[in-house]
């Protein structure tokens, strides 16, 4: 039988960071195991994007210990075109993309799937995390950073309401219902990283379909993890010359495709749903922008 949840994890070490990045990953790995229900079946992939030897021997001691199945890649192909191949690995119902550098706790994944379970409306969830980009998705606590257990009650209390609506999140720990590779299909590949999950929540929103922020489910997340010990330039080395964050060429990418609707990039980072005129003036211009196929014309 076909397991609950498909667990994917993007690793990526390329210069053998054994001081932040390594000690990160096997926290991400280990918090899984040790704090998933066991109640929900599950599978776990590791996806290694062209990590050294003395990276992936450590990966494959981990995998002695857990089982997890291993995909060892000779490059970094990027986070869209990594999560893409996640969905096509998963067997799942239900798909989670597990950032290297976050901490599930132990109730987490009992109450997204609830979510999803209770309204197939719902295709993409978030749980709430110490540390964030999007205030929407950040709360402080009182436990020590790395607890396993959080007061989700404390959280909700903090937040107002058990979960909200978004246009955005960001990728940390993501769950998807298999049923968006029908209705919006894959992550846009023309972005290595930045800007993806948010072009991926709009067609989502454009789509009829949620994106929830979960009040009631909770990670810890180092944050940056990447930029600060790889560097943002490394990301799109092969892909875009030079600094294109300095001259804005990655957030041209998503201007091209959307511009001059989806100009106001504060619009789909602020907290709140799509409403259905938004949507339907959306639809109106850019409907062909909503599915995206597996196959795509990746430049690098």
């Amino acid at each position: 039988m076909n397991p609950m949840v498909s667990y994917f994890f993007l690793y990526w070490n390329p210069y053998g960071d054994k001081k932040f990045i390594e000690p990160r990953f096997v926290q991400a790995v280990e918090s899984l195991y040790r704090n998933c229900d066991p109640a929900i079946s599950k599978e776990v992939f590791v996806i290694c994007q062209g990590n050294p030897e003395s990276t992936q021997e450590t990966v494959r001691g981990l995998r002695k210990t857990y089982g997890f199945q291993l995909v060892e890649l000779t490059k970094n192909i990027g986070l869209s075109a990594g999560i893409n191949m996640g969905f096509n690995l998963s067997r799942g119902k239900y798909m989670a993309m597990f950032s290297q550098d976050v901490m599930m706790t132990k109730g987490c994944d009992t109450n997204v799937i609830r979510y999803m379970e209770t309204d197939p409306n719902i295709m993409h969830v978030v749980p709430v995390s110490d540390k964030s980009d999007y205030p929407h998705q950040q709360c402080p606590v009182r436990e020590p950073f790395g607890s396993d257990v959080v007061d989700i009650g404390r959280v909700q209390a903090i937040k107002g309401r058990p979960r909200m609506g978004a246009v955005c999140v960001e990728i940390s720990l993501n769950y998807f219902s298999r049923e968006i590779l029908n209705t919006v299909g894959y992550f846009d590949e023309r972005w290595k990283g930045c800007y993806e999950c948010a072009d991926y929540g709009v067609r989502t929103a454009m789509a009829g379909k949620a994106v929830i922020v979960s009040y009631e489910s909770f990670i810890w997340h180092h944050l940056h993890t990447c930029s600060d010990y790889i560097g943002k330039l490394e990301i799109y080395a092969d892909y875009l010359q030079g600094d294109p964050f300095a001259d804005d060429r990655v957030g041209k990418l998503m201007w091209d495709k959307w511009s001059p609707t989806i100009r106001d990039e504060s619009r789909w980072y602020s907290p709140g749903s799509m409403d259905e005129g938004r949507r339907q003036g959306l639809l109106s211009k850019y409907k062909q922008h909503i599915y995206l196929p597996f196959n795509q014309d990746r430049k690098y």
